[in-house]
């Protein structure tokens, strides 16, 4: 196929593909930083500060999580290792099981694996979501310029804008999976068996993302699409269409079977917090409703929370998951409107504009649609007001992208359903705005807020008045004009969070590489110098923590032997506190300093303008390093990664997974990693029985003379989950086959 004719099929993907781009500039170009290690490790020095104040993102666990124990898991496969545990956080971890790391997302992780990669990651899954929606409208008989521009926006929706941790990572297949769905139907026409298997890849892509909560709730609104779609075909028709759906969905769980076997082997032995059930009713506070649709109304991410004492405004940009614009909305409902003369998709319409009404309704608190909701299983511990949005975001382009293309193709407006439209939303922006001054009073002190105020409200009029204006008055151009106001919508709502990001930074290797040469099998706690997690990313073994779940006897150990005032779930960090007046981190270091010693910590690393006198008056930590920024302190007394129960033993050690021993009659070993079922060891090529002792950690036996012992740890029942996923691949392979070679007309 000669070039031209490659570029002509492929245009669509290739304009989405340089919309990402354009989108991401500031970023790809170095004006902006996106690497979060300059933000949120605790090693940045020199600082360039962003245009804006505030945050680029809306969630630091795409550095704590996301960024540093994915890149963990790309190292352990770019060395063949799987990447089942973590030796670098607390006192040992699930690393797969976890799921955030999204350690078996492969090949997507690996991005993971180079320096400043997170960047890159996200591009390409924001070329994977907007190129599904491309073809997902063009199975919908959307225009090739409604499909190219839906795409684009999807790719600049306001999940992916704000939202940048690993909930990020799912959205990107809840269109693929719409897609599957979609051609399941079209293969009834078509005689060919594919559609399934792009819904099992999308949804087993889905799952290995690493983050379970977006993607139960994005395979909520698949479901309801199926649903729908099934309802449309023949009575004869619609009960094959859902078994082969449900062959879909089915294989794309065999598919993701190995890391929902490490997931639900830690889930009975972790703390997972208000996941528990605690999340039945919570919505976002009603002041928050205005930002839905005119997202900077209360200024930069995080910008201005400092002079909102009552916390709400806190609360919101904790809370909230994503934004829609008010062109998208004000298209959508033109296509609601125009359900009736699309008989094809008009089921579909009304089903998708229900699923915005009724999530958004949900988000912001009407707790009756709560109660209902709350009788799908499993909705009740997910954070449906923060991972919801991708949904509703997406439902309402398609219906704006059928809006479009009715106005486009019809060419006649019906100036009364404009003028209603744009009246209603106008008045509905009136209405918010007491919300808003109501909030925007208490920040009197905040700089500008008045401005970030009046340029929303300008803004979100002036789109709601260009898409009424181009209906009413510039029909003709409406092609050309109507994209373009979409576009500069998105454009600009997307972008502001990136003149937040730092210009620059640069990362004191000094204190890594020190701990690097020196730490061995112990472990380091940190004061806010290295952030947790940061220590998996850089390969050095740390007992703070910033994760969820977490595992149970971790947390308990924490609040009763470390310190008292912090919640593990929230992070025990070296710098939060729950009692703000209650004692410090360094305080409780000190008042508990044999208990961690007990867990192996050998080294306290602090920033140097923190270092308060009592470090070096006590006289019990020696000043082992020192730079500019940062120092760091031995302990006396840490206990020893391994130890042996006899004293005329000896004991060789290679690593934390190899070691030898040499003892004069059988004897206990014990090992400072955290007990799970799943752990194993061998003795001299034996396998051998590994035990939990005391709150923590491992035992095994070791038997007199030489002994050559090695650790090792896998979920259980991986090997079961690993033949199901094998399963589902030969599944695919055999009805493939199957349909390329044994079907009646290839036989012929």
């Amino acid at each position: 196929m000669k070039m031209a004719d490659l570029l002509r099929r492929f245009r669509g993907p290739l304009v989405i593909i340089l919309g990402v781009l354009i989108a991401n500039s500031l970023y790809l170009t170095g004006v902006f930083t996106a690497n979060p290690v300059n933000q949120f490790s605790g090693l940045a020095i020199n600082e360039t500060a962003g245009v804006l104040s505030g945050y680029n993102t809306i969630d630091p666990n795409n550095a704590y999580t996301t960024q540093a124990l994915g890149h963990a898991a790309a190292r352990d496969i770019a060395h063949g290792v799987t990447p089942w545990w973590n030796y670098n956080e607390q006192v040992g971890a699930p690393l797969a099981g976890e799921m955030q790391s999204a350690a078996l997302f492969v090949p997507f992780n690996l991005l993971l694996g180079l320096a400043g990669g997170l960047l890159f990651f996200h591009l390409f899954l924001e070329v994977v979501a907007g190129v599904a929606v491309y073809y997902l409208l063009r199975k919908l008989r959307c225009s090739e310029l409604a499909a190219i521009l839906g795409g684009i926006l999807f790719t600049l929706n306001g999940t992916f804008s704000w939202l940048t941790n690993a909930a990020f990572n799912p959205v990107a297949f809840l269109p693929v999976m719409l897609l599957g769905v979609e051609l399941v139907r079209e293969d009834f026409r078509t005689h060919k068996k594919r559609g399934w298997i792009v819904l099992a890849l999308g949804l087993a892509f889905s799952l290995y993302a690493g983050f379970p909560e977006t993607a139960f709730l994005d395979c909520l609104l698949v479901a309801a699409w199926g649903v729908v779609r099934a309802f449309q075909l023949r009575h004869e028709q619609w009960l094959r269409f859902l078994l082969w759906v449900a062959l879909g969905a089915g294989v794309g769980l065999l598919l993701a079977a190995p890391i929902l076997a490490a997931f639900a082997g830690f889930y009975p032995h972790a703390n997972v917090g208000i996941h528990s059930g605690a999340l039945k009713t919570y919505g976002l506070p009603h002041a928050a409703l205005p930002a839905l649709f005119m997202p900077y109304m209360y200024g930069e991410i995080f910008g201005f929370t400092s002079y909102d004492h009552t916390g709400i405004l806190g609360q919101f940009w904790g809370s909230v998951g994503g934004y829609l614009t008010f062109s998208v909305l004000f298209l959508a409902i033109m296509g609601v409107l125009a359900a009736r003369k699309n008989r094809a998709n008009r089921p579909l319409i009304i089903m998708l504009a229900a699923w915005v009404v009724i999530t958004i309704s949900r988000v912001y608190g009407f707790p009756e649609i709560a109660k209902v909701l709350n009788v799908i299983p499993g909705i009740s511990a997910v954070a449906f007001y923060r991972y919801i949005p991708p949904t509703f975001e997406l439902a309402a382009i398609i219906l704006a992208m059928v809006g479009l293309d009715n106005l486009l193709k019809d060419g006649k407006v019906r100036k009364k359903h404009v003028l209603a439209v744009s009246g209603a939303l106008v008045l509905f922006v009136l209405l918010l705005l007491p919300f808003s001054l109501h909030e925007t009073h208490r920040l009197y002190l905040a700089p500008h807020h008045r401005l970030w105020l009046a340029a929303s409200v300008a803004w979100g009029v002036g789109s709601i008045g260009a898409v009424a204006a181009t209906l009413l008055f510039f029909k003709k151009y409406a092609k050309v004009l109507l994209p373009l106001i979409l576009l500069a919508d998105a454009l600009l709502m997307f972008v502001v969070p990136q003149l937040s990001a730092p210009r620059s930074a640069t990362v004191d290797m000094q204190p890594v590489n020190f701990l690097r040469a020196n730490l061995g099998t112990e472990r380091f706690y940190s004061l806010g110098a290295i952030m947790p997690n940061y220590s998996s990313y850089f390969n050095i073994a740390s007992i703070n923590t910033n994760d969820l779940p977490v595992a149970k006897n971790w947390t308990n150990y924490v609040t009763k032997h470390l310190n008292s005032n912090v919640s593990p779930l929230d992070g025990f960090t070296g710098v939060d506190q729950i009692d703000p007046n209650g004692i410090t981190p360094l305080q409780a270091f000190f008042e508990n300093m044999p208990n961690y010693e007990q867990v192996g910590v050998k080294y306290l690393v602090v920033r140097k303008d923190a270092v308060p006198p009592v470090l070096t008056a006590t006289g019990q930590l020696s000043l082992v390093f020192a730079d500019t920024y940062y120092q760091v302190y031995q302990l006396p007394h840490p206990s020893p990664y391994f130890a042996l129960a006899g004293s005329a033993c000896t004991l060789t050690v290679q690593d934390k997974a190899h070691v030898s021993t040499s003892c004069p009659h059988a004897t206990t070993l014990i090992r400072s990693e955290l007990y799970m079922p799943g752990w194993t060891a061998t003795v001299n090529g034996r396998s051998i029985v590994v035990c939990q002792t005391g709150p923590l950690f491992q035992a095994i036996t070791v038997p007199a003379g030489a002994a050559t012992i090695s650790f090792a740890f896998a979920p259980p029942h991986i090997r079961l989950a690993e033949a199901a996923a094998a399963l589902g691949v030969l599944v695919i392979i055999g009805v493939v086959a199957k349909e390329r070679y044994l079907s009646p007309t290839k036989l012929k």
